[in-house]
């Protein structure tokens, strides 16, 4: 694997902000020694430290003894990775509106059928459209339609099933794990676009 020079290292830390240079510098071990050369530069430069022992001093690494960001910050090839990951999650939440589409089927539901056929439809093209556009703002229409599932669910039973407590306490725990995903998501596209 060829790597890159020392010109085009600079430039690419050049447009860092001092929080993702600080990242780089914590999580060094995961960059090549010439691309933490660069960076140490910069931060000397920038006063983000002033020789390369600044690196492990106590007062540097204070996040990783404190408790970790709700979003943790990750280096650059860590947020594509998981930007990969929460994609792949989300493009597999449409096939809950396709199993519903099915349930009605069954039933000879036709208008559940087409609402929950088009609900599948619409996510997987908000997802794709997300993922091709790579704007954060983009991620807020998840959770509309994550609204109209749960309205269309809601008219489609009529209140003839009562939920226990364990239905409550999964439903409760899969919605809060969606939007802790979608927060993710959008936290990750406004850092990459930020940088």
């Amino acid at each position: 694997m060829r790597l890159p020079d020392k010109e085009s290292l600079t430039e690419r830390f050049d447009q860092y902000t001092d929080e993702q240079l600080t990242e780089v510098l914590r999580s060094y071990k995961d960059y090549q020694e010439q691309a933490v050369e660069v960076a140490v530069e910069i931060a000397i430069k920038r006063k983000l430290i002033y020789n390369r022992q600044d690196m492990f001093s106590a007062k540097f690494n204070q996040s990783q003894t404190s408790p970790k960001k709700f979003f943790p910050l990750l280096s650059e090839r860590q947020s594509a990775k998981m930007l990969t990951v929460i994609f792949r999650i989300i493009y597999l939440i449409a096939f809950i509106p396709l199993i519903f589409a099915i349930l009605s089927f069954a039933e000879r539901n036709v208008l559940q059928i087409i609402l929950w056929g088009i609900g599948a439809l619409a996510w997987g093209g908000v997802t794709m459209l997300i993922e091709k556009k790579q704007e954060a703002r983009l991620v807020f229409l998840l959770p509309a339609l994550f609204f109209c599932f749960h309205l269309i669910y809601f008219i489609s039973i009529r209140y003839t099933f009562k939920p226990g407590v364990m239905d409550l306490t999964v439903y409760l725990m899969a919605v809060l794990l969606f939007f802790y995903l979608i927060g993710y998501l959008y936290t990750l596209l406004r850092r990459s676009t930020n940088s």
